[in-house]
């Protein structure tokens, strides 16, 4: 069993990851895609020179019209991280939004460069 040590107080608590079948991957994007073209800046850099893992998340954020945030919350999240992405280099997203679940992938060059999947719930107002 794969477990993570996690503090809890004065104790610690472990959890089961088993549950999660990880590593998992990321499905393939597929349905009516949108394509958009993003160019890294430098506040998109880490210190190794390569777009930060977690720039991937705010772009496909931003994705989504405010009206789809104002409505929904996440519920799951996947990452595939599959290359790097410099500074300046085109890269190319890929979405789809279907029934609550947003795919994305972002190629850079002639490689995938990442995968994300993200699973909402809808909000009750």
């Amino acid at each position: 069993a794969l477990l993570v040590v996690m503090p809890g107080g004065e104790d610690f608590n472990a959890v089961d990851l088993t549950a999660y079948a990880l590593p998992a991957t990321v499905t393939e994007v597929s349905g009516t895609l949108e394509e958009s073209e993003y160019t890294p800046v430098y506040t998109d850099i880490d210190v190794n020179q390569h777009v930060n893992n977690t720039r991937y998340l705010d772009w496909a954020d931003d994705l989504l019209p405010v009206e789809f945030h104002e409505t929904h919350s996440l519920k799951k999240l996947w990452v595939e991280y599959r290359s790097e992405i410099l500074c300046g280099q085109e890269t190319v997203l890929k979405s789809d939004l279907s029934e609550n679940v947003l795919c994305m992938t972002g190629v850079a060059g002639d490689k995938e460069a990442f995968k994300v999947r993200a699973e909402y719930d809808s909000l009750s107002k």
